[in-house]
């Protein structure tokens, strides 16, 4: 009787079904690492579409900013200029100050600077207000001083005043009045012109 040995016919099959299961196994891990890249990339596409959506939207609110900013600006420049035309209409309603005096005063006045009082004194005017710092200060004094309706623009005090928390530089100032000088005709010049004859044509 002939014996056949079988084992190796069982371990070339069990290596194959090893095989098998090795490739199986490959396969699936696989497609499971290219799913998972397909979906990581997936993702990352996504947020980067909403990186550049959220960058558009901050540049449209800053854009925004800056336009508001600018409004606000105006809005400020058009309140300051109202708070000085109403103290110069204040001031002219009450009568206390020559209506080129206060005309001066207008120009003179900076940004950030504010006038209580302006009050007739002998040959001269005294007036106060409030500034933001002494460097406003000075350049209203120096603007005061360059109308010609203002001379010996004098500091008479200078002292910090707190309101709700702000420093402010309270002022008074006193000045000479001067009617600047009325440009003379020459009426010898005028005279010649009257007596020379129209030239007939």
């Amino acid at each position: 009787m002939i014996k056949i040995n079988l084992l190796p016919v069982r371990e070339s099959q069990k290596k194959e079904k090893l095989r098998e299961q090795v490739v199986v196994l490959l396969a699936c891990a696989i497609f499971t690492v290219s799913g998972c890249v397909a979906a990581y990339t997936t993702i990352l596409a996504k947020i980067s579409q909403k990186t550049d959506v959220i960058n558009e939207q901050t540049k449209v609110i800053e854009q925004l900013k800056k336009q508001i900013g600018e409004v606000e600006k105006v809005k400020k420049l058009q309140a300051e200029l109202q708070s000085k035309l109403d103290i110069l209409g204040t001031l002219k309603a009450n009568k206390t100050g020559p209506a080129h005096m206060l005309d001066e005063l207008s120009v003179a006045i900076p940004e950030k600077l504010w006038i209580d009082s302006f009050d007739n004194i002998a040959g001269g005017v005294s007036l106060s207000g409030m500034g933001v710092n002494e460097e406003i200060v000075a350049v209203f004094l120096q603007q005061l001083e360059s109308s010609p309706y203002y001379m010996k623009v004098e500091l008479q005090s200078l002292e910090q005043a707190m309101i709700e928390g702000n420093k402010f530089q309270r002022f008074k100032v006193i000045a000479r009045e001067e009617l600047p000088p009325v440009k003379k005709v020459d009426n010898d010049k005028a005279a010649v012109k009257k007596s020379e004859p129209a030239q007939k044509t």
